[in-house]
């Protein structure tokens, strides 16, 4: 089926935003090519932010070169870091000692704490959720395949996207968002534009634009950017389909569904 019409789209992505594990970097590790792709998107002006549950500290250890990202939301949202100033801006209260000290006496472990965020196994929930309830605590836990953060409530990767983009006078359908896990969610629904990674999980993939079609491919995505176009326009999710595309660069087909018929498109 072939587009009505053909025109230039309206909305120019000015950053890209991503998640790190399972996303950019597998193991821990970005492959040398992905960093390279990263620097071009930053040649072209555009901003790159990384969204991370890790604390500044975990991911110095294992991406020393976080000067690729103009502004990195650590913690799951909590934290806000500029690789440039070297400076940390918590973006909530810090929880209680008492909070940390009886979920040691309880056994949780591993435990990281961090300026914000509290990090462990998922295993540990149901003891999480009961301390947070007896001692009447105003926070929440966020999920991330096997693991589970614990942040005041209201805090994810959203808000702290929100404040990044706050502070670089972007606005949220001038993004395109890249994430695989459940504690993306919270920003790929509010991105112009969203892409879930091959490995991401079922849920998220659900719920974006574009899925990717193998492990931490964010190299393909750099292809349809660097024309300085947006690849589609697109309706929101649960709405008629309606589609506006600007072809960008050979080679890669693209399914989806435009007024309930199946299109297939080259970018």
């Amino acid at each position: 089926m072939a587009l009505a019409h053909w025109q230039e789209p309206r909305t120019k992505f000015l950053a890209v935003a991503t998640d790190y594990d399972g996303t950019l970097a597998r193991n821990g590790k970005v492959q040398p090519e992905t960093l390279r792709a990263l620097s071009r998107v930053r040649l072209s002006g555009r901003r790159v932010i990384l969204l991370t549950g890790r604390e500044i500290s975990s991911l110095k250890q294992v991406m020393p070169q976080l000067e690729v990202f103009d502004l990195i939301v650590a913690e799951n949202g909590a934290v806000l870091y500029s690789p440039f100033s070297r400076t940390e801006a918590p973006l909530a209260k810090a929880p209680v000692p008492e909070f940390v000290k009886r979920l040691q006496e309880e056994g949780v472990q591993p435990l990281s704490v961090g300026t914000l965020i509290i990090a462990t196994l998922r295993v540990h929930q149901k003891t999480v959720l009961r301390l947070i309830r007896k001692l009447d605590l105003n926070l929440e836990v966020s999920m991330n395949r096997g693991s589970m953060m614990i942040l005041p409530s209201g805090v994810d990767k959203g808000t702290g996207l929100e404040a990044a983009l706050g502070s670089l006078a972007i606005e949220f359908l001038e993004v395109v968002g890249i994430g695989d896990a459940e504690n993306d969610i919270g920003f790929l629904g509010r991105c112009g534009w969203s892409v879930a990674v091959g490995n991401a999980l079922p849920k998220v993939k659900a719920i974006v634009d574009l899925v990717l079609d193998s492990e931490c491919r964010c190299l393909r995505l750099h292809r349809s950017l660097r024309m300085g176009r947006t690849p589609f326009v697109l309706s929101r999710k649960k709405r008629p389909w309606s589609c506006v595309c600007q072809p960008v660069s050979r080679g890669v087909l693209v399914s989806l569904w435009v007024r309930e018929a199946k299109c297939t498109l080259p970018l």
